[in-house]
């Protein structure tokens, strides 16, 4: 040990250091462009993100429609048993707005039940009431709440 530090104490030790060199700050900007090149292309992807909701969004406007005229459509059927023909006209205009009216509007019978069952991605509730579901509005239906659930599916898995 040097003999100009012999005989100090710990505290007159202390007092003898200098004081720690503080480094400065570091930035919160990055500095380098490969964090811009990020950010920049994190943006683009939630801008192109939202852009392709929000049309999505407004595409599907008349499938939320559609299901809350059914919900009206169901609330009536409670006390009215014949408001459930009204299905059958629902279906057709939804599907006259999401396809074309040419390929919708001379459908009847047996080919409208294969188009619902077609355009429903084969889907099982569909296939099973697609049939009740094309005669609806000239027949009267034994299940209602089953031929209302299978509509209901139907406007919402489409493909459009």
């Amino acid at each position: 040990m040097n003999e100009r530090f012999e005989g100090l104490s710990l505290p007159e030790l202390v007092e003898l250091l200098h004081e720690p060199v503080v480094p400065p700050a570091v930035p919160m900007v990055p500095e380098t462009i490969g964090w811009t090149i990020v950010a920049a292309w994190t943006v683009t992807v939630v801008v192109l993100a939202a852009i392709h909701g929000l049309l999505r969004w407004r595409r599907n406007r008349y499938r939320r429609e559609a299901i809350a005229y059914l919900r009206r459509i169901e609330e009536r059927a409670a006390t009215d048993t014949a408001a459930v023909e009204e299905v059958g006209a629902l279906l057709k205009r939804t599907a006259i707005t999401a396809y074309s009216r040419e390929r919708v509007a001379p459908l009847y019978g047996h080919a409208w039940a294969g188009f619902l069952q077609e355009t429903a991605r084969d889907d099982a509730v569909v296939a099973a009431a697609a049939s009740q579901l094309a005669s609806i509005a000239y027949r009267p239906v034994a299940d209602p709440a089953g031929v209302l659930a299978a509509a209901r599916r139907w406007i919402r898995c489409h493909r459009a």
